[in-house]
């Protein structure tokens, strides 16, 4: 979507359990300036069932052979959470490829707490849990305690009874991290699953690094 093609690609690369779907809004404003490509990453959305594991470096591949098939050089790559993860494999192994990069509620590392959390997860959906039972485990991890007791959070608490192939992906492993810094700007704020390791700022690709507090 978007303008003629010689506009500036935009790249939206969405989370985990996620699809095209909850880049909607978003769409519609960029479309009036950039060429948009909103991407269902393997095993998500309409994309081609899948078997097998799979990483972060072959989500990334998988955005590369859509630009080549889009005829796109580079591209401003945009990742929320999981898709985050992608955007950095990408901005790692095909650097030439991106760029801007934006990344959103996602990291580059994360502490033995966050690890243990995810271990966890990982481990009762290997052991058959439903799609609601993994919804209510992840749930209270997603949001703030104040979003959570406010009037707005009770659209995001109910578990919609016919969700289907939300969780359609299985666990994929980290690439290596970044190597390098090139100046962008990323802004954080307090997350109890992935908090900042010892209050310093960790090296994100193409990352010059703002802490915002809220």
């Amino acid at each position: 979507a978007g303008p003629k093609h010689s506009a500036s690609a935009v790249v939206l690369l969405h989370g985990l359990g996620g699809d095209v779907g909850f880049w909607a809004a978003e769409q519609a404003a960029l479309a009036a300036h950039f060429r948009v490509l909103a991407i269902d990453l393997r095993g998500s959305g309409e994309s081609l069932p899948c078997s097998g594991p799979f990483s972060m470096q072959d989500l990334a591949g998988d955005v590369i052979d859509v630009l080549d098939a889009a005829g796109i050089e580079s591209a401003h790559i945009v990742g929320f959470s999981m898709g985050g993860l992608v955007a950095q494999a990408l901005a790692v192994e095909h650097p030439a490829r991106v760029r801007r990069l934006v990344l959103a509620a996602t990291f580059a590392t994360t502490n033995m707490q966050a690890r243990l959390f995810l271990e966890a997860v990982g481990s009762v959906y290997r052991n058959g849990a439903s799609a609601k039972q993994m919804f209510e485990l992840i749930l209270p991890w997603l949001f703030s305690p104040a979003f959570l007791s406010g009037p707005h959070a009770s659209p995001y608490l109910d578990y919609p009874e016919d969700a289907e192939g939300g969780l359609r992906h299985r666990r994929v492993g980290r690439g290596r991290e970044p190597e390098r810094e090139h100046p962008s700007r990323v802004e954080r704020v307090d997350d109890p699953v992935v908090p900042e390791p010892r209050g310093r700022v960790v090296r994100v690709p193409f990352g010059l690094v703002r802490r915002l507090d809220l």
